[in-house]
């Protein structure tokens, strides 16, 4: 730790960029698969059709975050 990286410093290696990388990307496949469950349900099921956009939004979400973190794995931020 004395020439090394510090326990503060901000800078995160490639393995934790690619950690979060596939974190991020499972997040989104979950997310897209309940939406898929979800669709179906919604013809018959009014409470369903309410959170329909939420599920949208948040499959939306992950793949904006997972396609940045492609971004800081790649140039390394």
């Amino acid at each position: 730790m004395a020439q090394g990286q510090g326990l503060t410093d901000a800078k995160s290696g490639l393995d934790e960029r690619v950690g979060l990388l596939t974190t991020g990307a499972a997040k989104t496949i979950g997310s897209a698969a309940g939406l898929t469950v979800s669709v179906p349900l919604a013809i018959v099921d009014g409470r369903v059709r309410e959170s329909i956009g939420a599920q949208v939004g948040a499959v939306g979400g992950g793949l904006n975050d997972t396609i940045g973190s492609v971004g800081g794995v790649v140039t390394g931020r």
